[in-house]
């Protein structure tokens, strides 16, 4: 039976992004938030959130990928968890951590997680809406491109921004700290007319990058705006990093189409849910 570790050291948390990385049942959600403690740039045992790891006890009482058998991270009151389990007892015993500090909102987990998981969250929790999200991969810079990095003047339309993917979700997330972001070059903006119209964020794993949060106003959709960002932004990326990748709605053809003119492709799955407690 595995033993879960808590609040796990740098080099233990590195040794599951390895895990990660070659695991043929992907939560790229947890491998990017795994990355953000790995940075320092999020720090759960401060801020009140959990990060466990499932692994069968060794001689040598390391983390190696042979051992790890899954891995949880939470952030505080439940509202973004991220699991991932190799079987359905490591799955369960990840999910009694977050069980057991009540509330729950965000749930990330693979495919297989979702299986283990999902009649046991029915039972105590309301489904109120779901996701299967496609995870593509990107290898090869496209040609062209436009875009620059924000700046504290573009906060007003990074605001309207995740407040209109709120609106889409129908979700209340996480308010961003722009400034941040923006200092960190982790926000792409494309302008039109003196206006920005179209925004995307920069992410990574411990591996490879990522593109988070693609995202063109309404009015300027289905003019081009959107490639145009999104290759500034993977020319960039792939300067770095091997292979970028993001997730999307399997339904969203329009977004598929527009990832796939640039060289995306399909390698996995994954499935978000959002859950309120029964009483």
């Amino acid at each position: 039976m595995a033993e879960i570790l808590q609040f796990p050291t740098p080099t233990q948390v590195k040794a599951v992004t390895d895990w990660l990385f070659q695991h043929p049942d992907p939560n790229l959600d947890l491998e990017v938030a795994l990355n953000l403690v790995l940075t320092g740039q999020i720090n759960p045992a401060e801020a009140g959130g959990l990060l466990a790891i499932a692994h069968t006890p060794s001689p040598s009482n390391t983390l190696t990928p042979q051992n790890i058998r899954g891995a949880l991270i939470a952030s505080p009151d439940n509202r973004n968890v991220s699991l991932i389990g190799s079987d359905p007892t490591t799955c369960q015993a990840l999910f009694a951590l977050v069980q057991a500090r009540k509330g729950l909102y965000r749930v990330a987990l693979s495919q297989r997680s979702r299986d283990c998981l999902l009649p046991h969250l029915l039972q105590h929790y309301h489904l109120d809406q779901f996701h299967t999200s496609l995870i593509m991969k990107c290898t090869e810079p496209p040609p062209g491109g436009a875009g620059r990095w924000a700046t504290p003047q573009d906060k007003p339309a990074l605001q309207a921004y995740i407040e209109a993917v709120w609106k889409a979700r129908n979700v209340q997330g996480n308010q961003p700290n722009w400034d941040i972001l923006i200092q960190q070059q982790r926000i792409a903006v494309l302008d039109h007319q003196g206006q920005v119209v179209s925004i995307a964020k920069r992410g990574a794993t411990a591996h490879e990058g990522a593109v988070v949060g693609m995202f063109t106003f309404t009015p300027f959709r289905q003019q081009g705006f959107a490639k145009r960002l999104l290759t500034f932004l993977l020319r960039h990326l792939l300067r770095d990093y091997p292979t970028v990748k993001l997730w999307t709605d399997e339904d969203n053809h329009a977004a598929i189409a527009l990832y796939e003119s640039v060289g995306f492709q399909t390698v996995g799955a994954m499935f978000t849910g959002y859950f309120r407690p029964k009483e």
